[in-house]
């Protein structure tokens, strides 16, 4: 079958949402879900790449470095050059219709994707492919559409392309989506961390909480996937050691007052080599790192290995974010690592201080005001974790206690406090034992 008819498509619309782009940098993440094939122009589909990747890694947005970025791929030239970055930046006075313009843009992408679709059934249909199986592309290819497409869809819709994945969740299977914590009673509370969700765990100075993150790291490294962890305080060696230690048993305090390993200790550490060497661990330990370049090294590694199933960052003072008033920075920060885990579709965890207010309380377990900057923190999060060992505080209380207070829990959870097992000394934390 021929249509001797040019596809539909709008070039005043690609050129309008490439336009409101290069004169406002914010303008991209409104219609960040435009994907380069839906730009029927060639040299719009580059130029638009070029933007998303500066985006990306979140470098600076205008017409000079989207034409450097362009001319560093050498396209510049079959995109019409400067001159042509130049007009589109004329020709758009604002940047305010920006959505309108991106939406007549992949309805144009759309009703291209379904000509295409019928062509290909057609075909099928004319070679004798069986109708069954004629069938299935047809609804798996317009079901694929319109997920894509966004917009209001009828929940029946929803239902029929979800029913599984909720008959899954519903008997308590892993569609393998949700990452858990590896501590039986959080993940019971607090519900699998969901793709695209921004968790902080915080406490005060010597709580456990870089201790808790490796300790969640370890097993999710071991049984979900890889793990892509910044680590801002301590360097590669000391998480070596701390991770080794933790999973061997060993307390180092001791080996290194003795200066000699067991026996025993010498088995358990060359088992925890091995194992530790099968974990799919990356670890970045480049100091003053700001989420620009975490989201980079986080695009380039998803291009070049398996998706993380983990990111983690320890710790957010140590993020090299500028901005003059430091509430707004780490609420900034927030916003930056939950965009990442929405692009990227995994779960982010933030290790953070908290303030010392909590010390001048006779309670000192920690509540969400405690937070620094919490205002700006609070209102984004997904979940909030906060760890407290009453020992740091009285002697009389069990050293090997730790408490994990939920605080928030936008998900589908619960909150509430959980109790941990932690061995200071071996760095080794567990599900407490029950009574």
């Amino acid at each position: 079958m021929t249509v001797d008819r040019l596809p539909p498509h709008d070039l005043d619309a690609e050129q309008a949402v490439l336009g409101s782009c290069l004169i406002d940098d914010d303008a991209v993440w409104k219609v960040r879900h435009l994907a380069p094939g839906d730009f029927y122009r060639d040299r719009h589909a580059h130029i638009w790449q070029a933007i998303t990747a500066l985006a990306d890694r979140m470098e600076v947005l205008n017409q000079i470095s989207v034409a450097y970025e362009l001319s560093h791929a050498g396209r510049l030239e079959v995109c019409g050059g400067s001159d042509y970055l130049g007009r589109l930046v004329a020709e758009v006075p604002t940047s305010a219709h920006v959505d309108h313009y991106a939406q007549i843009v992949r309805e144009c992408a759309q009703r291209r994707a379904l000509i295409s679709l019928a062509g290909r059934l057609a075909q099928d249909a004319y070679e004798g492919v069986a109708l069954s199986d004629v069938q299935a592309k047809y609804i798996t290819a317009l079901s694929a559409m319109e997920a894509r497409l966004g917009g209001l869809r009828p929940l029946s819709a929803i239902l029929d392309f979800h029913e599984a994945t909720i008959r899954d969740w519903l008997i308590g299977q892993n569609d393998g989506t949700g990452v858990p914590t590896g501590f039986v009673d959080v993940d019971d509370t607090l519900g699998l961390l969901q793709p695209g969700s921004l968790a902080v765990v915080a406490a005060r100075p010597s709580m456990g909480k870089t201790q808790f993150v490796l300790n969640v790291a370890a097993h999710v490294a071991k049984e979900c996937g890889p793990v892509a962890f910044f680590s801002l305080e301590m360097d590669e060696l000391s998480l070596g050691k701390r991770i080794l230690c933790a999973k061997a048993g060993i307390n180092s305090f001791d080996v290194r007052k003795r200066k000699h390993l067991y026996s025993d200790e010498e088995a358990r550490l060359d088992a925890a080599f091995r194992e530790a060497r099968t974990f799919g661990w990356w670890i970045d330990d480049t100091p003053g790192l700001d989420t620009g370049g975490i989201r980079s090294r986080v695009t380039r590694f998803m291009a070049e290995h398996k998706p993380p199933r983990l990111l983690i960052v320890d710790y957010q003072d140590l993020l090299g974010d500028a901005d003059d008033d430091e509430v707004r920075r780490r609420g900034a920060i927030c916003k930056a690592l939950r965009l990442i885990g929405r692009h990227h579709q995994l779960p982010v965890m933030l290790v953070a201080q908290l303030n010392r207010d909590v010390e001048k309380r006779s309670d000192k377990r920690p509540m969400l005001s405690d937070l620094r900057g919490s205002g700006e923190i609070e209102q984004v999060i997904d979940y909030c974790l906060f760890l407290y060992r009453a020992s740091y505080y009285s002697e009389s209380a069990n050293p090997t206690d730790l408490e994990v207070l939920i605080a928030k829990n936008r998900i589908g959870g619960r909150t509430g406090s959980v109790k941990l097992y932690y061995d200071i000394g071996v760095g080794r934390m567990g599900n407490a034992v029950r009574a």
